[in-house]
């Protein structure tokens, strides 16, 4: 096996590959759900909305290219791990796709370069390309259960698989959405109007942001009783600390949200708004 300098090196390294590669996906399925979930919300006029749409269509192609820019990478350190610092790569490279890690490796490669494609189909107006974008970016979001600790569950495989799938999914509608929605803000003209249209975009992004939080924890912890089988074990484990940190964090952010949608005051109109 490899000596413990190149285990350390390999493993930060994989370590980091998998977060580029997750968090583009997180990306690319926001800009969906953006597209599809608050921009019909958004009270815009029809350039602004063409606008909107292109930048999610470019977001969620460059997304979905950064997964295909990492996928080589992540392939080669996944076969690295398992040899020894004098033996090739290749022949373990060819190995690992006939796992079930590498059949996950395989859809996610597939689907992000069809995501590419299809968001750049909609930028160009393409019919049905949209539908090609959205099934890509949906199965793009299903290729981490196939590639981690979903696919090794040893019982409610379908369960396991289907809860990380939509755990995906839901942070991708509430996180990566709010990406871009960060991004649309900043870039704004802060004239009153302006501010005025980002409220009415806070607003929007609201019931979206409540609705893939909730999905976000039940799935959570759907995989949480499928991976540990005592409870009582969490409050004596880094593991339960950290997960304990993760439902606070998250169930604050839906507090303040759900608090907002319902009490937040409207913001006044600004003198010389139109």
């Amino acid at each position: 096996m490899i000596g413990a300098g190149d285990v350390w090196i390999v493993s930060a390294t994989t370590v980091v590959a998998r977060g580029v590669a997750f968090a583009a996906i997180v990306l690319a399925t926001g800009a969906g759900s953006f597209r599809w979930a608050v921009l019909p919300r958004w009270p815009i006029d029809v350039k602004a909305s063409r606008r909107y749409r292109a930048f999610a269509a470019a977001a969620g192609a460059w997304a979905a290219a950064a997964v295909v820019v990492a996928a080589p990478g992540r392939l080669y350190l996944q076969a690295r791990s398992l040899v020894d610092v004098t033996d090739p790569v290749t022949p373990m490279m060819a190995n690992v796709l006939r796992t079930t890690w590498g059949h996950g490796w395989l859809l996610q490669l597939a689907s992000a370069v069809a995501a590419v494609a299809g968001w750049l189909l909609v930028r160009q107006h393409v019919l049905g390309a949209w539908l090609l974008a959205m099934t890509a970016t949906l199965l793009l979001a299903l290729s981490p259960a196939l590639m981690g600790h979903a696919v090794a569950a040893d019982r409610l495989l379908v369960v396991s698989l289907l809860a990380d799938w939509l755990h995906v999914l839901g942070a991708g509608a509430w996180i990566g959405a709010l990406s871009l929605m960060t991004i649309v803000v900043v870039s704004m003209n802060e004239r009153s109007a302006g501010n005025q249209s980002a409220a009415d975009l806070i607003a929007a992004f609201h019931p979206v942001a409540l609705g893939a939080a909730t999905l976000l924890v039940a799935t959570g912890v759907v995989s949480l009783l499928l991976r540990v089988e005592r409870v009582g074990d969490l409050f004596h484990s880094s593991y339960g600390a950290i997960l304990g940190v993760k439902l606070a964090l998250t169930g604050g952010v839906m507090a303040l949200g759900w608090r907002h949608a319902r009490h937040g005051p409207p913001m006044p109109d600004m003198p010389g708004a139109s």
